[in-house]
């Protein structure tokens, strides 16, 4: 009887996952794109000083964070929900609907963390350190992603990214005063972050008729490099991510233990950790709405999508229980990492911090708790501050018809971008010889910089198990080689001059094959005041989202996925909902 009971629940639980990952895969990513939290979290710990192996666990936690807010839960009137789904769903600042609300949440947040890593470094526990590091990343870099942060600062010049304050230096400033902060920077009467109902959050969407997340042609988002404010808020998530790692290594409170966690390396667990870090690409790119016919991965933008690459990896991370990586996350853990950050909870303020008229109302006492820990942004060392974006934007490539044929046609190309050693993976373009981009490579580097090393290597999707096949664009290797002036944007190697923008963009090719691309560096902060003329709406030398307007959405304009698949592409779908099935069911149920 236990046997048949326990079959029973195995094919609901089947059956409901089917079911989830089919809306899993219809609906839009919660948070920046996954690839540019990898991103941002892998640069500044890399300003840090913390080891590649570091920085590799730092970034795939920091993926598990969303990975694990999925789950069957998504399906209406199936009781399959794990309590963790809905703890995880608070991660990414959601539902705040004015700047009381964040303030509230983000210092809840910080004090949690403070006693989480305080705990880690008690028990000597490394791993979780790093892990906790990763995860608080994403919250706060969501902070900036899902609001309208980046539009109530908004630019007044296009040479600079303008960063003015962070929301800790804000608060900081106003001595941990909602009420100061707002009579300082009114503009943060207009604060809020988008309205999410999905799965765990029934009971803190309070206001089901604010703003929504959308996709990559419509909604309050600034999560890819499509959309619109992207630079800006990617610039605040940045410098977020600076004054955060420096917090946390302070609330450690013990040197010799972040030196030993900065060291640290992977050792017999070496292969497992870049197997993780490269699934969080390819399960993020991979997926798909096949259900609407679009090529809509999730990894930096639209036009991605593989069935057969999501499939295979997504049964690679369910095949290895003793992952120690994936295992910090696991219900099992003792307990798991993310459940340290969750305790008290995130949205306790919606009870406990209201006037006798049930309005929520700034909790005072957490607030200066906060500030009493926190060094603000622009307090840090300015070996931490004075910092300029390297941007290595992507204007066209095009695959010669010998090498398409060679690989045996469809290419879905990307760019692996190398910029003093940290790698940056641009989101394959499904089925595409020929194609103008919205590729867009960001690292921050010293601003004195003078000699920045960047390699760029275009490279063919040929399935998940060999995704490294170098399209040819320059002489010899086929692989890009420049070294970079921060201060006269100056190359020089396998191409010289400036090539700063759309105008003077580089070409680079062999065999037939070419890419063109422009290398521009803007400094985080500006160094003189503002423009006086005021708001500037249009800059012609970032992201195509930075323009200011998306009017014709041309992001979607991608061939649809399994155009010419068939019953192949039906057979691929199948099987990638079958190996995601197993892995939730492995791992989540």
């Amino acid at each position: 009887m236990p046997q048949v009971a326990m079959a029973s629940r195995s094919v609901a639980s089947l059956l409901a996952c089917v079911v989830s990952v089919v809306l899993l895969l219809s609906t839009s990513s919660r948070a920046f794109d996954t690839g540019a939290h990898s991103d941002l979290t892998r640069n500044s710990l890399n300003l840090y000083g913390y080891s590649r192996d570091a920085q590799h666990m730092g970034a795939f936690s920091n993926w598990l964070t969303d990975l694990y807010a999925f789950s069957p839960s998504m399906v209406a009137g199936l009781d399959v929900v794990p309590d963790y789904v809905a703890e995880l769903e608070t991660f990414h600042c959601n539902n705040l609907y004015s700047i009381v609300f964040g303030a509230n949440y983000m210092a809840r947040f910080t004090l949690n963390t403070i006693d989480a890593v305080k705990d880690a470094v008690r028990r000597g526990a490394i791993l979780e350190y790093l892990a906790i590091l990763g995860t608080s990343l994403h919250v706060y870099q969501d902070f900036y992603a899902h609001s309208n942060w980046a539009s109530i600062k908004s630019r007044s010049r296009c040479d600079c990214y303008e960063m003015t304050s962070t929301f800790f230096d804000s608060l900081t400033l106003a001595n941990g005063s909602v009420e100061a902060m707002v009579t300082l920077e009114p503009e943060y009467l207009g604060f809020i972050t988008y309205s999410y109902g999905g799965r765990g959050y029934p009971h803190y969407n309070i206001f089901s008729a604010n703003v929504e997340h959308g996709g990559y042609c419509e909604g309050t988002n600034s999560d890819s490099y499509v959309r619109p404010k992207f630079e800006s808020t990617y610039s605040y998530a940045f410098a977020g991510s600076m004054e955060w790692i420096y917090n946390y290594e302070r609330w450690a409170a013990d040197a010799s233990f972040v030196a030993r966690a900065k060291s640290w390396t992977a050792g017999n667990f070496t292969a497992e950790l870049y197997r993780d870090f490269n699934a969080s690409f390819e399960v993020s790119y991979a997926s798909t709405q096949l259900y609407f016919g679009e090529s809509d991965g999730h990894w930096k933008g639209p036009g991605s999508g593989d069935t057969s690459t999501f499939a295979v990896s997504t049964a690679r991370l369910s095949t290895d229980n003793q992952d120690p990586y994936q295992q910090l996350y696991l219900r099992n853990a003792t307990p798991p990492v993310w459940s340290l950050l969750a305790t008290p909870p995130l949205y306790s303020f919606l009870n406990t911090s209201t006037n006798s008229d049930g309005d929520v109302v700034a909790d005072t006492a957490s607030l200066r708790s906060t500030v009493g820990n926190f060094t603000s942004f622009r307090s840090l060392p300015g070996n931490y501050t004075n910092l300029t974006a390297v941007v290595v934007r992507t204007t066209s490539y095009n695959l010669s018809d010998d090498y398409t044929k060679l690989i045996g046609g469809k290419p879905s190309p990307w760019a692996l971008i190398s910029i003093d050693g940290l790698e940056f993976m641009d989101a394959p373009m499904q089925d595409t010889q020929t194609w103008t981009p919205f590729w867009t490579a960001i690292k921050f580097v010293p601003i004195q910089s003078t000699a920045v090393q960047i390699q760029y290597q275009l490279v063919t999707t040929a399935d998940s198990s060999n995704w490294g096949k170098t399209v040819p664009i320059a002489p010899g290797d086929g692989i890009l080689n420049v070294t970079f002036n921060t201060r006269t944007n100056t190359l020089s190697g396998d191409a010289t001059g400036v090539h700063d923008t759309f105008a003077t963009a580089l070409s680079s090719s062999a065999n037939g094959s070419q890419v063109t691309i422009y290398v521009d560096s803007r400094p985080l902060t500006c160094a003189s005041a503002p423009n006086a003329t005021g708001v500037v709406t249009f800059c012609d030398n970032t992201a195509y989202g930075e323009l200011g307007s998306f009017p014709t959405c041309e992001a979607s304009t991608l061939p649809p996925l399994g155009q010419s698949g068939g019953s192949s592409t039906r057979w691929l779908w199948t099987h990638s909902l079958l190996c995601a099935c197993i892995y939730l069911l492995f791992i989540h149920v």
